[in-house]
């Protein structure tokens, strides 16, 4: 019934001939957006994003005489904007939206019209090019209808039609938005030194998450200049500041609000700008399991459950003891601390590096560790994994600080794909926030490493002292040196001139030869 109405009092009104759409800062529902700055993010095949989007603006349009304010054309407005983007796949998206505004206050009531009504419906595509790595970049193409309310700075005589480029870095935990383009209409002119003509306009937004997934803070710049008359100081030329904080309660519902204040005294620029809105988004389900058929049999009464945990023995500590090799891997007694949402190591995890350091430089037969770093399953898998590389990479900084060769270490971010624990309570999410030192080199007791001469630290060329342990060599024996009872074997024989020689054993005695007999004279 009201929409009805509204309507009525447009169709009314557009007798009167003349307007123009002032609007600076529109609202956005696209993935990822700023106020009135788009993305090029979409999701799969239909997943939706709509909302309501108001704002109030103070002195968007004033007349200026001789450089001389001559009061508020529009001195205080109240729009609301009704949008939904739905998307068509992970390449395209379409949306629609339609505001409606309220205004009241104006010093110059010849210049303004209807003190409510309808802006112009607007119809539009996006689009996602490219891809690679932390970047996207995608199009626009939107078509602005001339559904407004006449003389009253609301909606336009013809279409205009939105054409631009997208650009989006994720830089996690911060995100820069880029959204330039232009804007084609027939010309209007006021006839007040002011033609509404084709216009450039670029707008730059940049936003930092202060907990990820839930709630981040942006703020952004918007522009337009008229192409009739670029970037000249005037009516054609506008800019504005905004900041916004954006609030995610739920994976479904987004709360946004802002200012803003405008930066010249172009049209549409604001004294001061508050806004407020509500985005729903479809949330996706995941399939459920089928449900099990259940069958009941007798059979013999269940033995009593074993707690497995039970079963595992916890590591004992020393007093003092604060890392310890375990096969395969160094185990910490407590974990490594970070700072929230960053790598830096808080001070009192420092001493624990610096045990796992001396464990590695004093046992040789750790041939290569691997530092892993893991995260819990609260942000996005692509901040996960750079947030659990980051905090690697400052783990094997400070190894390598304390001593331990580059050669033997190395480091990889796993983010959220090896959790220790299954569960979504604080408990089980702090434990899958972790460093784990994995030894994927046992060197051998006849193997003996080599290790590359290191004197600079790589990340700022420090002075550095490496260790380079190896196992202990067997001593060097000198064979000339005839008092090393280590160069002889069992085997060998002892050499004589050091030694008495044994004493001849005594030959058997043998019997006596007969005594020859005189020969007798032959007969």
């Amino acid at each position: 019934m009201i929409l009805s109405w509204l309507i009525v009092g447009a169709s009314a009104s557009w007798a009167l001939g003349e307007s123009a759409d002032i609007e600076l800062v529109r609202p956005v529902y696209s993935k990822g957006s700023l106020p009135g700055i788009d993305t090029p993010l979409m999701e799969e095949f239909g997943q939706y994003r709509f909302g309501f989007w108001t704002q109030y603006v103070r002195d968007p349009l004033v007349l200026l005489a001789d450089t001389s304010d001559r009061g508020a054309v529009i001195a205080q407005r109240q729009t609301g904007t009704l949008g939904i983007n739905f998307d068509l796949g992970a390449r395209a998206a379409a949306r629609f939206s339609l505001p409606i505004a309220a205004q009241w206050g104006s010093e110059n009531p010849a210049l303004t019209g209807s003190n409510i009504g309808l802006g112009d419906m607007s119809i539009g595509l996006r689009a996602n090019f490219l891809e690679a790595g932390p970047f996207s970049v995608g199009g626009r193409a939107d078509l602005a209808l001339p559904t407004g309310t006449r003389f009253s700075w609301l909606g336009e005589e013809s279409a205009r039609f939105f054409i631009g480029g997208l650009g989006f870095v994720d830089l996690a935990p911060f995100e820069i938005l880029l959204d330039v383009g232009g804007v084609f209409r027939d010309a209007v002119d006021t006839e007040r030194d002011f033609v509404l003509a084709n216009e450039l306009t670029a707008n730059l937004g940049a936003r930092y998450w202060l907990w990820p997934e839930r709630v981040n803070f942006g703020a952004g710049l918007l522009s337009r200049t008229g192409l009739n008359q670029p970037f000249q100081r005037g009516a054609e030329t506008s800019s504005e500041l905004i900041a916004s904080l954006q609030w995610n309660p739920t994976d479904a519902l987004q709360w946004e609000a802002g200012v803003g204040k405008g930066l010249a005294q172009g049209y549409g620029t604001s004294e001061f700008r508050a806004f407020v809105g509500l985005t729903v988004q479809r949330v996706r389900e995941e399939t459920p399991l089928p449900r099990p058929e259940v069958r009941i049999t007798e059979t013999d009464p269940a033995p009593v459950p074993i707690d497995i945990e039970e079963l595992i023995e916890a590591p004992e500590w020393e007093e003092g003891e604060l890392a310890k090799r375990e096969v395969d891997r160094i185990v910490i007694r407590e974990p490594i601390q970070f700072e929230f949402n960053t790598a830096n190591i808080l001070p009192e995890s420092i001493p624990t590096l610096r045990y796992v350091a001396r464990l590695i430089n004093g046992d040789w037969r750790i041939g290569h560790l691997v530092i892993e770093g893991h995260a819990s399953e609260e942000g996005g898998y692509q901040y996960n994994y750079e947030l659990s590389s980051e905090r690697a990479h400052a783990v094997f900084e400070q190894l390598i600080t304390a001593g331990v060769h580059i050669d033997r270490i190395s480091h990889r971010g796993m983010g959220e794909v090896l959790p220790a624990t299954d569960g979504t309570d604080e408990a089980s999410l702090a434990s899958n926030r972790r460093v784990e030192f994995v030894i994927v080199n046992q060197l051998r007791d006849d193997e003996e490493p080599e290790y590359r001469k290191v004197l600079k630290i790589p990340w700022d060329g420090e002075a550095a002292e490496m260790l380079t342990p190896l196992p202990e060599k067997a001593k060097e024996v000198d064979p000339s040196d005839p008092l090393d009872e280590d160069f002889f074997t069992p085997d060998e024989p002892l050499d004589g001139s050091l030694f008495d020689e044994p004493e001849p054993e005594p030959e058997p005695a043998s019997e006596p030869s007969p005594t020859p007999q005189p020969e007798e004279d032959a007969p």
